[in-house]
């Protein structure tokens, strides 16, 4: 299956947003815009799991084998200490 697609996600403080790219035709697909609250103080497996359904949302309607891949933007600098 060709790969067609891939996600933009853009990770804030509070938010994470992601949308769905068409790489054919170099478009957002406005549709597959998602942003949801993110709870900064959280522990992490509740902020992977709010990342991971921004991800699945902005997927929904493509097979698997049709994404190419999901690109990240965050803000730094990080407590690479304490992770």
């Amino acid at each position: 299956m060709d790969q067609k697609y891939a996600v933009g996600t853009d990770i804030g403080g509070s938010h994470i947003s992601c949308a769905l790219i068409d790489l054919d035709h170099q478009m957002i697909l406005p549709e597959s815009r998602i942003t949801l609250p993110v709870n900064n103080a959280a522990k992490s497996d509740e902020i992977l799991g709010v990342w991971a359904e921004a991800v699945s949302e902005a997927i929904l309607g493509i097979e698997p084998g049709e994404l190419a891949g999901v690109g990240f933007a965050m803000p730094g600098p990080f407590d690479y200490v304490n992770g």
